[in-house]
């Protein structure tokens, strides 16, 4: 039984940091220097597609990997517990890219 839902939250800097590590291990380059139209061409690709985007052993920074335990425990818990996950500082793909060199 679920009394409340939760919601999860995440600032945007961390998803780039973690597709980031992706686009390097699959060696197709730095998610963060791609323009916003090769950015969301390759997450629709991404999200259509039926195999993992990486193994689940590849080794990453500790705040990739807290992004990719928030989507695991999310994953085990079901929707039924889960309310909205809130990427904070995003507007739109590329906006966290922005952000970061601005910094």
């Amino acid at each position: 039984m679920v009394l409340m839902k939760v919601d999860l939250r995440q600032e945007s800097g961390r998803h780039s940091e973690t597709l980031d590590a992706f686009t390097n291990y699959l060696g197709i380059g730095k998610y963060s220097e791609w323009n916003e139209a090769k950015k969301v061409d390759f997450l629709a690709k991404e999200l259509k597609g039926k195999r993992p985007l990486i193994p689940p052993t590849i080794e990453v920074s500790r705040d990739v990997q807290e992004v990719l335990d928030a989507f695991h425990i999310a994953a085990e818990l079901g929707s039924d517990s889960l309310g909205a996950y809130v990427i904070s500082m995003a507007s739109n793909v590329e906006r966290s890219c922005n952000e970061e060199e601005s910094s």
